[in-house]
């Protein structure tokens, strides 16, 4: 008696367990499939799914119906009471899981509907979703390319670009545009990918729209959605200008006389010819007309850029 008590007294004294007896508690795993979890709305109802499964076709039923308690559910799985009502809820809101009463008892019992699973796994397949150990895996290399892609100086296009798209637009100066909106860098890659032509269209028409309150929030929404052009939004920025600077004498609509055309050539001779107090009276304009403008102000040739089609714009304006 005395020699039966001894490891008891021993494994109570230490507070741990021996190696044989660890591994009686594990001779008894469940395989998890984390496809599952993805088809099925979440890891319990994957867990549920699994060993649903696993049971299916060891059941003696010839179409697989098989029974089993809500306690020998929480002795394989661990799931509690609510964790199997909250998983079989989903799982029969997908199609996958069916469940039916049977015997004097009232027994519940479960069958996978194989064809609507394979219809999910198919979509998933299709859609080349991906799975959250992937994003885990490729976050770092996306980094590393984001990185390099910040490094280069932006390209911003001209505001009369604004019908087409130009062919010299790079996926540099789309991503740099969207980050001085205040759009993540991450995120700003992931949209130039899934929609380049919308983000390349939606940055040569930002400059033409009224200022959001929310230009990150809202340049995203406007990609994804592919709003259209800024026709009727122009037109009432255009009408409501003189009413903002009405005592500017800049602002004044006065029409242009013949002989005050000029070519692309003697423009640009005039845009260059201006002294500073009219450099910086125009740099304030147009700042005030476009606010974004302001975080391409480090950023020499884009801001020179977009100043002289701001004061050509301008200027054809009368």
């Amino acid at each position: 008696m005395a020699n039966s008590t001894k490891p008891t007294r021993q494994r109570a004294n230490t507070g741990a367990l021996s190696r044989m007896d660890i591994e009686t508690l594990l001779d008894r795993p469940i395989a998890f499939h984390r496809i599952f979890a993805h088809a099925a709305g979440g890891p319990l109802e994957g867990l549920f799914l699994s060993q649903a499964v696993y049971w299916s076709p060891r059941s003696n039923d010839p179409d697989g119906w098989f029974f089993k308690t809500q306690a020998e559910w929480w002795e394989e799985t661990g799931l509690s009471r609510f964790n199997q009502e909250t998983a079989r809820r989903k799982l029969r809101a997908t199609g996958i899981l069916r469940e039916k009463r049977a015997g004097q008892k009232g027994n519940i019992y479960f069958q996978i509907d194989f064809a609507r699973l394979s219809q999910i796994l198919k979509s998933i397949i299709d859609n080349r979703t991906q799975l959250q150990f992937e994003m885990l895996e490729s976050s770092s290399s996306k980094r590393q390319k984001t990185a390099a892609r910040s490094a280069k100086k932006p390209q911003l296009l001209s505001t009369e670009t604004t019908t087409e798209i130009s062919t010299e637009t790079t996926t540099t100066a789309v991503v740099d545009f969207l980050a001085s909106l205040g759009v993540e860098v991450s995120t700003a890659q992931t949209l130039v990918e899934e929609f380049p032509e919308a983000a390349a269209q939606q940055m040569a028409w930002y400059p033409q729209r009224p200022t959001p309150n929310d230009p990150a929030a809202w340049i995203i929404a406007a990609i994804k959605r592919g709003y259209g052009a800024p026709r009727a939004r122009a037109s009432r920025t255009a009408r409501a200008a003189p009413q903002r600077h009405a005592n500017t004498p800049e602002w004044k609509p006065t029409p242009p006389a013949p002989e005050e055309t000029q070519s692309t050539v003697e423009f640009d001779r005039t845009f260059a010819a201006l002294k500073p107090t009219a450099r910086k009276k125009l740099e304030k304009e147009m700042l005030e007309a476009y606010p974004m403008m302001a975080d391409m102000s480090g950023r020499k040739e884009t801001f020179e850029s977009a100043l002289k089609s701001f004061y050509k714009a301008k200027a054809q304006k009368g």
